[in-house]
């Protein structure tokens, strides 16, 4: 579950922005993370086989957050620091609270402009993508739409599990 929300993280500060594709200028440079947080996702689990299903409402927000983005002109891009992830999980009207400390957020890789989403590649090449949402003088507030299908087995047993979430970010040109 950990790795599942630190890819909701990821995807949500690596899929940043977006411009016209002469606003290159626009979203080069060294962004702070200021605010990160979900107040819709959604993750379900199925086991058809054995009639099992189950559905995880949760939230989070980012809190210690020391996590910058460098946008390169050379279309790579860097990023550092950590934050710790607050995350409020509800199960069957039970609600458990836990502090995840992230490092590293996302690594290193290569982005481009396209019409009005920036493309990600990760040094693992996998691609993601953000549309934009608002960026005001030095301030970027995005929005991120994430929704995922997993198969996965084990045991003999084949289940699948879904996430639906909207994630918002907003980063300061440093």
């Amino acid at each position: 579950m950990k790795t599942v929300f630190r890819s909701l993280l990821f995807f949500a500060i690596l899929s940043l922005f977006a411009c016209g594709g002469d606003d290159l200028n626009a979203v080069t440079g060294t962004w702070k993370l200021t605010a990160l947080e979900c107040n819709d996702g959604v993750t379900t689990t199925t086991i058809p086989d054995q009639n099992y299903m189950i559905t995880a409402n949760y939230t989070f927000m980012a809190k210690d957050i020391n996590t910058t983005l460098e946008l390169n002109k050379d279309g790579t891009y860097t990023s550092s620091g950590s934050y710790t992830q607050v995350l409020s999980t509800t199960i069957d009207g039970s609600t458990t609270v836990q502090e995840i400390p992230v490092n590293d957020f996302f690594g290193s890789g290569v982005w481009e402009l396209e019409e009005d989403q920036i493309i990600f590649i990760t040094s693992q090449n996998q691609e993601n993508q953000m549309a934009f949402f608002t960026i005001e003088g030095d301030v970027l507030n995005m929005e991120y739409l994430l929704s995922t299908s997993t198969t996965m087995a084990s045991g003999g047993l084949v289940g699948t599990i879904t996430q639906d979430a909207t994630i918002f970010c907003t980063l300061e040109r440093d």
